[in-house]
């Protein structure tokens, strides 16, 4: 069954609760799983990574479930920035692949599908008109007529002497009209550039499958009591273990703000309240292994 902070996300939209399955698209043994309490499955089995003293290794678990989705997240947010928390947790669920052995097991009753996740909130691309450039009429230019001078002839004086010569005439040579060649302009023809064709890389889509954890008992007898204070939530125990670890939740509508983890100090914690955005708080005890020591404390603003 799910535990904290899994949840959480019943109520908050800004919560997604991870289940681990196997290479083979089965929910692991070491998964935990809930109809009502964990949205969706991701790749978690034998998953090669980075391990302390700067190495890789393969993991197995939850914790390697839950990146695939937080990175699945992380594309959607850079496709489209304006996507809601919530639109993001229903759209991860619907468009997850289907599974029988999620079936019961997951809110989805899918694995993570990446690629289906991205593409469904991808904006619709708006064509662009290319515009029609029509080409400018060039005019044509008709030449004017050039008048031609007429030349007349100048008279010759007779001479006259003994014997008369005779005085050739001078005809006139006419002289060619020159007609000049008009030579039009060349018309620019408009060059039509292209659209560029934006084609869409798909998201890979991880494959593998998630991890089941039964409930841990919480011991009965231990309490957690808490108060308000001057602006300071302070927690009272009735109990005390070597490796207890303390988380407090604030909400606030749908909406996880923060989560803290206050030092225990003789059963009592501090929480300073000033410019904490919240109308709810609550308040666990776990110990290293995420079991719980006591239920969970909720305290309503």
């Amino acid at each position: 069954m799910a535990v904290y902070p899994s949840q959480l996300t019943k109520d908050l939209d800004n919560v997604i609760s991870v289940a681990n399955t196997t290479s083979s698209d089965e929910l692991s043994s070491t998964s935990h799983y809930g109809a009502k309490s964990v949205d969706i499955a991701a790749p978690g089995t034998d998953i090669y990574s980075t391990i302390p003293t700067s190495s890789y290794g393969t993991m197995s678990g939850t914790s390697m479930a839950t990146p695939m989705v937080a990175s699945a997240v992380a594309v959607m947010r850079a496709v489209n920035p304006n996507i809601s928390a919530k639109e993001i947790k229903e759209t991860l669920c619907s468009s997850s692949d289907k599974l029988s052995a999620l079936t019961g097991k997951v809110i989805s009753g899918g694995r993570l599908n990446a690629y289906n996740a991205v593409k469904a909130i991808m904006p619709t691309a708006t064509p662009t008109a290319t515009p029609t450039v029509k080409p400018t009429a060039t005019p044509t230019v008709t030449p004017s007529p050039t008048a031609t001078p007429t030349v007349k002839p100048t008279a010759t004086p007779t001479t006259v002497t003994p014997s008369p010569t005779a005085t050739p005439t001078v005809k006139a040579t006419a002289t060619p009209t020159i007609v000049p060649t008009v030579t039009p302009s060349p018309t620019a023809m408009p060059t039509t550039v292209p659209m560029p064709t934006v084609t869409s890389s798909p998201t890979a889509t991880p494959t593998a499958g998630p991890t089941v954890t039964p409930m841990p008992t919480v011991l009965t007898n231990n309490k957690i009591e808490c108060e308000i204070k001057d602006n300071k939530l302070i927690v009272s125990l009735n109990f005390e273990e070597d490796d207890e670890l303390m988380y407090v939740a604030f909400r606030k509508g749908n909406e996880l703000k923060k989560i803290v983890t206050p030092d225990i100090h003789n059963m009592t914690a501090e929480v300073d309240l000033n410019d904490v955005e919240y109308d709810g708080i609550d308040v666990y005890v776990w110990n290293g292994n995420m079991k719980p020591y006591a239920e969970v404390k909720q305290i309503e603003k």
